[in-house]
C-alpha cells in the first residue's frame, strides 16, 4: 500500500506545532525520532498526540519556539518531502510492472488455451477423416452433383415424376449425409482463426470460448464417428439376435447366463430396442443354460455385434457354504435378422433340407403350454445347424419365429464363407473357457471390468451389469475393429 509522509510548520501561541502524517507502525518513524531528539537537545519540549484522521494516523508534535530555527525547519521539511517523492515514484514502478506481469500471465493463458484447442482440433480432424472415408463422401459428392444436374431438367420430372421423385429424395439423403460432416469441418477452420488472432491480441476470454466450442465438436464428431463404425454392413441397421450359453459350472455359470441376460435387457431397453425372448433352456439344478432374445430396433446389430465372444465373471460365490471364489463362463453369440422375405427364403431353404420336431416346454408359462406339444426345433442337415423356439403357447408362431432363426443363421453363414471368414456360423470367439474371454466381470477380491480387445477397464461393476452401462466398452470394440 501507498506511504507518504508530509511535513508542515504550523505557528500557534508563539511555538511550533509540526504535523506527521502516515500510517502507524509505517514508514516516517526515523524522522519524527530525529525531529523530537533535536527539540530536546536545544531544550525544547515535545508533546506527541496520535489520533486517526481520514483512515490514517496523524501525530502532533509540540515544540518551544527555541527549538529549531526556520532554516532548520526547512531543510527538515525539505528531507521529508524528497522522501515522500521517492516513495512515490517506487510505488509507480511496481504498478508498472504489476500491469506488465498481468499481460505476461494473460499471453501465457492464451496461449496455453490454443495449444489445447488445436489439440481439440486435431482429434476432430482425424475421427473426420476416418468418417469421410468410411462413407466414400467423394464419391457421394460426384453422385449429388450428378442427380442435381439430372433434376435441373425439366423433362425428367414430365417424363416420370415418380422416378424423379425417387431422385430428388436420394440427392437430400447426400446432401444430409455430406453437410454432417462438412459443417464440422468449416466450424473448426473458423474456430482455428478466431483464436489465433484472439491470442494475438491478448483476449483470453475470446480464447476460452472458442475452446470449449471446440470440445463441444469433439463430442459430436465422436457420436458421428461410433454411428459410422456401427453400419458395417445394411445387416448393421436392423434386427438381431443374441444368444447366451452356460459354460461348466453348473448352478453357477446359469446364473451368470441370467446375469448377462439381464444387462442385455438393460441396455436394449436404454437404446429404445424392443426385446422377445425367442427360446430358453433350464438346467436340472436350476439356472439357465441357455437363451435367446430377439432386439428389434434401428442399428440394433450393429450395436451388439461386437459383444460375440466369452464373457468370464470372477465372484464370490452366492451357492457356495463355504464362500469360496468361483470362476464361470458364458458365451454370447449374436446374428443378424434374416432380410429374407417369403419367395427367395422358400428357393433358399428347401423342405427336404429340414427336420422338424415337437415337444413340450420347459419352464414357466402355464399349464397350456407344459401339456402341449408347442414348442418346435428345426434342424437344417445339410449344415447341422439346429435352432428351437419356445416362446408363445402357438406351436405355428414357435415354428415361424424358428425358421427367422434358421434364415438369419444360415445368411450369416454365408456371408463368412464369402469372407473366407470361419467355416461355422458361430460368431462367438473360442471355446466357452479360460484363455479365450473377450472380457472379464470382476467383483470379488475388487471390482473391475475389462475388455482384453482393447484394455479398456471400468471401475463400476455394477453400473455395467445392473445397468447395461456397456458404451464405453462397445465403442472402443468397434473403433478397433475399423
Amino acid at each position: 500500500m501507498r506511504l507518504w509522509r508530509s511535513l508542515r510548520s504550523l505557528p500557534q501561541c508563539g511555538g511550533v506545532n509540526i504535523c506527521i502524517t502516515r500510517r502507524k507502525g509505517g514508514a516516517g518513524g526515523g524522522w519524527r525520532s530525529r525531529l523530537i531528539a533535536a527539540a530536546t537537545n536545544r531544550g525544547g519540549r515535545t508533546i506527541s498526540t496520535w489520533h486517526q484522521h481520514n483512515g490514517q494516523y496523524q501525530e502532533r508534535i509540540s515544540m518551544s519556539p527555541s527549538s529549531f530555527t526556520h532554516q532548520e525547519l526547512s531543510t527538515r521539511s525539505s528531507q521529508v518531502a524528497s522522501s515522500s517523492s521517492m516513495l512515490q515514484q517506487g510505488a509507480s514502478i511496481n504498478q508498472n510492472q504489476q500491469r506488465q506481469q498481468q499481460s505476461a500471465n494473460k499471453a501465457e493463458a492464451a496461449s496455453s488455451s490454443t495449444l489445447h484447442l488445436d489439440e481439440g482440433a486435431a482429434r476432430i480432424e482425424k475421427a473426420l477423416a476416418l468418417v469421410s472415408d468410411k462413407l466414400d463422401l467423394d464419391s457421394k459428392r460426384t453422385k449429388l452433383d450428378q442427380l442435381d444436374g439430372e433434376l435441373e431438367d425439366d423433362a425428367v420430372w414430365s417424363k416420370d415424376a415418380v422416378a424423379a421423385g425417387a431422385m430428388a429424395k436420394e440427392a437430400a439423403q447426400l446432401v444430409n449425409q455430406i453437410n454432417r460432416v462438412d459443417r464440422i469441418w468449416m466450424e473448426i477452420k473458423h474456430l482455428k482463426e478466431m483464436a489465433h488472432l484472439a491470442k494475438e491480441e491478448g483476449e483470453v476470454e475470446v480464447v476460452e470460448e472458442c475452446n470449449d466450442r471446440m470440445a463441444a465438436l469433439e463430442k459430436e464428431s465422436d457420436k458421428l464417428q461410433i454411428q459410422t463404425l456401427l453400419i458395417q454392413s445394411p445387416a448393421d441397421e436392423g434386427d438381431c439376435f443374441l444368444e447366451i450359453q452356460a459354460g461348466a459350472g453348473g448352478r453357477e455359470s446359469g446364473d451368470w447366463v441370467e446375469m448377462l441376460l439381464r444387462m442385455y435387457q438393460k441396455f436394449a431397453e436404454k437404446k429404445g430396442f424392443v426385446v422377445d425372448t425367442v427360446q430358453e433352456t433350464w438346467g436340472e439344478g436350476g439356472g439357465l443354460r441357455s437363451v435367446m432374445i430377439k432386439i428389434s430396433g434401428w442399428l440394433a446389430h450393429g450395436w451388439c455385434r461386437s459383444e460375440a465372444g466369452v464373457h468370464r465373471l470372477v465372484r464370490i460365490s452366492p451357492f457356495d457354504s463355504k464362500g469360496s471364489r468361483h470362476t464361470s463362463f458364458a458365451q454370447v453369440r449374436v446374428y443378424p435378422v434374416s432380410s429374407m422375405n417369403g419367395s427367395s427364403a422358400a428357393e433358399t431353404i428347401l423342405s427336404k433340407d429340414l427336420k422338424i420336431d415337437t415337444y413340450r416346454s420347459q419352464g414357466a408359462g402355464g399349464q397350456h403350454v407344459n401339456t402341449t406339444d408347442s414348442a418346435v426345433r428345426i434342424s437344417h442337415l445339410p449344415t447341422g445347424i439346429v435352432v428351437t423356439c419356445q416362446a408363445d403357447r402357438s406351436q405355428h408362431r414357435n415354428k415361424a419365429v424358428a425358421m427367422e432363426v434358421l434364415k438369419s443363421k444360415l445368411q450369416q453363414l454365408k456371408e463368412q464363407e464369402a469372407q473366407d471368414e470361419k467355416a461355422t456360423y458361430r460368431e462367438g470367439l473360442g471355446k466357452n473357457e479360460w484363455g479365450n474371454q473377450i472380457r472379464s466381470y470382476i467383483i470379488n477380491p475388487y471390482q473391475m471390468v475389462k475388455d482384453h480387445r482393447t484394455g479398456v477397464e471400468l471401475g463400476d461393476v455394477n453400473r455395467v451389469l445392473e445397468q447395461g452401462e456397456l458404451e464405453p466398452l462397445i465403442e472402443a470394440a468397434l473403433a478397433q475393429k475399423d
